[in-house]
C-alpha cells in the first residue's frame, strides 16, 4: 500500500454568490450569503438526503445532520501519501504554517462523512481557525500555536482538542508505523458524532457558505500549477469526462499524484487559489509561525476547464469570495480545494 444549495438564503461570514465573468445557470441551488451573524436554519431535504454546503447536492442522510467537521492535517514530505482518507473530503483548504511548510483543513460534510479512520491529526493555526469559523465547522485540532488556541479559548468555534480526548481520538499503529508517534492521531466519524451529540453541539448547518451554479471562464485551465509555499508546487489536471481535477505534487513536467494512504488520488471539481499577505505571527528559535493580513486579494476560480479571476476579502472571521465586477462568486456542484498562499506568489501561477 502507498503511502502515502429549494435555494437557501442565511447570513453568514463568507460571500460567495452569482457570476458575471460568463454564462451561467441560476437554477443550481445556492444563495447569496453577506457578512454577519450565524443564522440557525433548517435545511431543506430531498428524497431523504441533506443539502450538503459544501458541496451543493443533496448527498447526506437526514439522521446525520449536515453540520460541516473540519480536521487538521499536516502536509509535510513525511506525511504526503500516508494522510488516511483525505480523498473523501468535500473542502479541503491548503496554507503555509511555518518554513515553507504547507498544512491542510480538510472538512466534510458531517461526521458521518468522515472515514472509519481519517489521520493523521496535527495542531492548529490560525488561517485554518478563521476558514473554519468562516464555514462554522466543528473544528478538530490536536493542540495548536499559542494563537489559535487562544483564539479557540474565546468561544468563536466549536472545538476538539485531540490531545484532551482519548475516547474520541487515537494513537493508531498504522500511521505510527508509516511515520512516528508525533503523526499517528486519528479519528473515525462514528466517534466524532458521539463526541458532537455528547457535547449538545446541533448537527443542522448554521451557515450557506458558497452558492452554486454553472460559471465558464474565459480562458481554458485544463492544467494548473502554482506554489503554495516558495518550495512547494502543486499542480491539478482536468479530467473532461468526470468534470474534475486530480491535484498533484510537484511541477506539471514531473509530477505524481497526490495520493491518500489508501492510494486514492485527491479529486475536486473546483480548484480556487487566493493570494494575500503572509506575515510572521509569532518567532522563537527553532521556528517561525506564519498568518496571513486582514485585507483585500486577488485570486482564481478553476472549474470545467476554464479559470476566471476572483477577488476577496480576508477578515479575521472568514473570507468574502467576489467575481471581478464585485458580484458574488459560485462555485460549480462539487468538492473544492483551495489554496491560499503568499502574494508574492502570484507570479507562479500559470493554466494551460
Amino acid at each position: 500500500m502507498k503511502r502515502f444549495v429549494a435555494i437557501l438564503i442565511v447570513a453568514c461570514l463568507l460571500t460567495v454568490s452569482c457570476c458575471a465573468c460568463a454564462k451561467q445557470n441560476a437554477d443550481t441551488p445556492g444563495g447569496d450569503v453577506t457578512t454577519g451573524t450565524p443564522t440557525t436554519t433548517t435545511s431543506p431535504s430531498q428524497n431523504g438526503k441533506l443539502f450538503n454546503v459544501l458541496t451543493g447536492d443533496y448527498s447526506l442522510n437526514e439522521a446525520d445532520g449536515n453540520h460541516p467537521v473540519g480536521i487538521m492535517v499536516p502536509n509535510d514530505g513525511i506525511t504526503r501519501g500516508n494522510q488516511s482518507g483525505i480523498d473523501k473530503a468535500d473542502f479541503i483548504l491548503e496554507s503555509e504554517t511555518e518554513g515553507s511548510i504547507p498544512r491542510l483543513l480538510a472538512v466534510f460534510g458531517n461526521a458521518a462523512s468522515v472515514p472509519d479512520k481519517f489521520g493523521p491529526i496535527r495542531s492548529a493555526r490560525s488561517p485554518f481557525v478563521r476558514m473554519a469559523r468562516g464555514i462554522d465547522a466543528i473544528y478538530c485540532h490536536a493542540g495548536g500555536s499559542g494563537t489559535a488556541l487562544q483564539t479557540l479559548k474565546t468561544g468563536v468555534l466549536n472545538h476538539f482538542d485531540a490531545l484532551a480526548d482519548s475516547k474520541t481520538f487515537w494513537r493508531d499503529p498504522e500511521l505510527k508505523s508509516v511515520m512516528d508517534t508525533v503523526h499517528s492521531v486519528a479519528t473515525s466519524g462514528q466517534k466524532l458524532a458521539e463526541r458532537i451529540k455528547k457535547a449538545n453541539i446541533a448537527n443542522t448547518a448554521t451557515k450557506q457558505p458558497f452558492a452554486f451554479g454553472t460559471v465558464v471562464g474565459k480562458q481554458s485551465a485544463q492544467k494548473v500549477q502554482l506554489k503554495t509555499t516558495a518550495s512547494q508546487t502543486v499542480s491539478f489536471i482536468y479530467d473532461a469526462a468526470t468534470k474534475t481535477y486530480g491535484k498533484n505534487l510537484g511541477a506539471l513536467d514531473n509530477c505524481k499524484p497526490h495520493l491518500s494512504l489508501e492510494d486514492k488520488q485527491i479529486k475536486v471539481t473546483n480548484v480556487v487559489v487566493l493570494y494575500a499577505e503572509k506575515y510572521v505571527e509569532f518567532k522563537t528559535a527553532k521556528n517561525t509561525l506564519y498568518d496571513f493580513r486582514t485585507g483585500s486579494g486577488k485570486g482564481y476560480m478553476i472549474s470545467g476547464g476554464t479559470v476566471r479571476p476572483i477577488k476577496f476579502t480576508l477578515k479575521d472571521d472568514g473570507f468574502t469570495l467576489l467575481e471581478e465586477d464585485g458580484s458574488p462568486a459560485k462555485f460549480a456542484v462539487g468538492k473544492t480545494y483551495m489554496c491560499l498562499a503568499d502574494q508574492t506568489l502570484a507570479d507562479k501561477f500559470s493554466v494551460s
